[in-house]
């Protein structure tokens, strides 16, 4: 597949082909990949960050713990997928503060999240610890300072490949500048 004139590999699938379209159309600059996992952003301006080393990200470390980077250090901050991951929204919201200290005046901010209105009690993920709707990621993220340039829930079925809406599953998808 073509993306900017370069070849690249499919992803994991298209929901995360999809994912890294979005990033690479909304974030520019020095980026960093918060919990880049196993299918980062690829470009030579992506900083990747994980908790595990087996992924070879270029940074390894706790996010709970702090960022090891110096304010405002970076560009733009993608993080796809992590905040359900963590023990309290407390947490959720000490990592939201450390993206404000390490992010650019301007900087741009791309978090997506799944959305609670998508899962029933039954299936919520077992390694899923926090839930989130628009609203409450919004406010979250309104409270450590972030001026939001949207936040919707998208939901993409398969057909609709050719129209603008990046995510399967109902996954809620905030664009933010510091």
């Amino acid at each position: 597949m073509r993306e900017g004139g370069k070849m690249i590999k499919k992803q994991k699938g298209s929901e995360e082909l999809i994912r890294h379209r979005l990033a690479k159309n909304f974030l520019n600059g020095l980026i960093l990949d918060v919990g880049s996992g196993t299918h980062p952003l690829r470009s030579p301006n992506v900083i990747t960050l994980d908790l595990s080393k087996d992924t070879k990200p270029t940074i390894t470390a706790d996010v709970t713990k702090g960022i090891p980077l110096r304010d405002r250090s970076v560009d733009s901050i993608y993080c796809s997928h992590v905040l359900e991951h963590l023990k309290s929204y407390d947490q959720s919201f000490a990592l939201l503060k450390e993206f404000k200290r390490i992010l650019k005046r301007g900087g741009k901010l791309l978090v997506i999240v799944p959305s609670l209105k998508k899962i029933h009690v039954n299936q919520f993920p077992h390694h899923h610890r926090l839930a989130f709707t628009t609203e409450c990621l919004e406010h979250l993220v309104r409270l450590v300072g972030f001026g939001i340039i949207s936040c919707t829930r998208r939901i993409m079925w398969p057909f609709l490949w050719r129209f603008p809406c990046p995510l399967n599953k109902g996954d809620i998808v905030l664009k933010g500048k510091s």
